[in-house]
């Protein structure tokens, strides 16, 4: 029998807490708690039991003795199952009255035992690390749960790693108390690509303790952890200047890492040596090779050694787990590269590559334009320096060339309105042959600018007009053009002559808009044709006579330009 302190609350007693413990083997039904209520009462009272495990579920787990207040449980009960704790109220009843004489608050508590084993979130773990993972980087994690309570050492769980396959090197992993695994030492992909760990995980219970085990597999990723080997640092190279897109060197390489991955492949470079871009440098995809090429023709009398800088690394970084305090540059290494460059016959060149003159229009015949002039830069092809001059494009047939001294002569009329003057340019292409061996030809542009002279007369656009015919004045527009420029063209002043055959009318001119004007219809003038004669001048009062006809129609269409029948 035990004693139970009684504490105030605001409508009933509340009794100190009652524990008991969890998968209790009986034999039921067994005592909780004997209730001395220190209750010097002189009347009799009859207790009954509320709540949690009395009247509510689970119904009848306990029960009271209706005269001594004893508190009785009837099964076992499972902490992590069951309640942990069971909120109850017992009532003391006067016999006599049936009234509630008293009401007491009770807490039965149930106290955990170690009867769960920690069990692991997943049977199977699987993470992938990069074998250049620094010692003491996390690389993992695993978790337990224990059904057992939280706070006390039945469910505190530590984990520890029992086996590790491959064994060596010997435990490269650890596991902290928060599961998360990581690396005491150096991972080699070329060693082992894949290890298996069994982590186990086990309560801390003070009389026994329960476990249970994981497995975690660790794939290794193959980083750049061996240094790109190059067969050769220095090399000697010939090509022949002018040539281009030609491969001048391949540079042969060795990596011990995964053949195809970033940490295999060759990554070259040119460092110094290609400031005019000359050379580019690739990596063949299947022999890891460093290709040089030239791209851009050399010129042995711009100097016949040039010499290149390479550097040749891995795509990927190159780095280790043991090299963390070394020097970045680790991992590259610098070729030295001569290229000679033999000299060929080269063209002649023209000084300037482009000449321009301006020439007007219509000149004589053998007028002289201009010179073109090439030289040749060749020092040990002497008799390449002799060139001849030829005409390689001349559209119109205008230009001749002084095979010997280059001057330039017409042999045909320049006119700026010929459909092979572009925007008044008339271009020329021409060739200087060298003596050397083979003959090399070297090319050049002359662009002429044609000048504009008054040549050309203005014309009508039109030459057949309509008017209507109406017994007031009605009028049409006519418009002329020139082919020559501005200056040489419009605006243009229009005159009536004549008409011929003595047609009857007085035609006459109206408004002025630039290139076009008012014809006026004479009043008397009726559905016919009309033949005129129209005095066209321009600025400079270069002029035509055109010919005009004009019909005058009874009715026009909706367009007012082509005569119709009445609808």
């Amino acid at each position: 029998e035990h004693s139970k302190s009684l504490k105030r609350q605001k409508r009933a007693w509340m009794l100190e807490d009652i524990y008991i413990v969890e998968e209790d083997k009986g034999p039921f039904p067994k005592v909780v708690e004997k209730l001395d209520l220190q209750l010097k009462l002189e009347r009799k009272l009859e207790y009954k039991l509320t709540g949690q495990g009395a009247d509510e579920n689970p119904v009848g787990l306990f029960t009271i003795h209706p005269f001594d207040a004893t508190i009785y449980v009837h099964r076992s009960i499972n902490y992590e199952v069951d309640r942990k704790e069971f909120k109850l109220a017992l009532e003391a009843y006067n016999r006599t009255t049936q009234k509630i004489d008293t009401r007491l608050r009770i807490t039965i508590k149930v106290r955990d035992i170690n009867d769960n084993s920690p069990e692991f979130d997943k049977t199977f773990y699987e993470y992938e690390v990069n074998e250049m993972t620094w010692k003491g980087s996390t690389i993992g994690l695993v978790h337990a749960s224990d059904r057992d309570e939280k706070t006390s050492s039945n469910g505190m769980i530590s984990y520890s790693i029992i086996s590790q396959s491959p064994q060596l090197p010997k435990d490269l992993f650890t596991i902290e108390r928060n599961g998360f695994i990581s690396l005491t030492g150096c991972l080699n992909y070329e060693e082992a690509s894949k290890y298996t760990l069994t982590v186990q995980a086990k309560d801390n219970g003070e009389k026994i303790q329960y476990s249970s085990s994981t497995t975690v597999q660790i794939t290794i990723q193959d980083g750049n952890n061996n240094a790109l080997s190059v067969a050769k640092t220095d090399y000697n190279v010939t090509v022949n200047e002018r040539e281009s897109s030609v491969t001048i060197l391949k540079i042969n390489v060795t990596d011990k890492d995964t053949p195809y991955t970033p940490a295999w492949r060759a990554k070259f470079k040119i460092v110094k040596g290609n400031e005019d871009g000359h050379y580019k440098i690739e990596t063949d995809p299947n022999t890891n090779q460093g290709i040089l090429t030239v791209v851009g023709e050399l010129d042995f009398e711009g100097g016949p050694q040039k010499h290149l800088s390479l550097t040749a690394a891995n795509e990927e970084k190159y780095l280790s787990c043991s090299m963390r305090e070394k020097s970045t540059s680790e991992g590259l290494t610098t070729i030295t590269v001569i290229v000679n460059v033999w000299d060929v016959n080269d063209p002649p060149e023209f000084s300037p590559r482009i000449t321009q003159v301006s020439k007007r229009e219509n000149l004589k015949i053998g007028t002289e334009i201009g010179r073109v002039t090439a030289t040749d830069s060749d020092k040990f092809f002497p008799n390449a320096v002799k060139n001849r001059y030829k005409i390689a494009k001349d559209e119109a047939g205008w230009i001749s060339v002084n095979e010997i001294t280059g001057v330039i002569t017409t042999k045909g009329v320049l006119d700026r309105e010929s459909t092979h003057v572009i925007n008044d340019t008339y271009t020329v292409l021409f060739y200087a042959i060298d003596n050397g061996e083979p003959l090399m030809t070297g090319t050049g542009t002359v662009v002429i600018h044609v000048i504009d002279e008054n040549d050309n007369p203005p014309f009508l656009v039109n030459t057949y007009v309509n008017v209507t015919e109406d017994d007031s004045e009605s009028y049409v527009n006519i418009t002329a053009a020139d082919f020559d420029i501005d200056i040489n063209a419009g605006p243009f002043v229009f005159n009536v002559l004549q008409v011929k055959d003595n047609q009857k009318g007085n035609w006459e001119l109206g408004k002025h808009y630039g290139n076009s004007v008012q014809l006026i219809k004479p009043k008397n003038v009726y559905s016919k044709e009309y033949s005129l004669v129209v005095k066209v001048s321009d600025r400079q009062g270069h002029y035509s006579h055109q010919n005009l006809t004009v019909r005058v129609c009874r009715f026009m269409d909706k367009s007012g330009s082509v005569c119709a029948k009445k609808s």
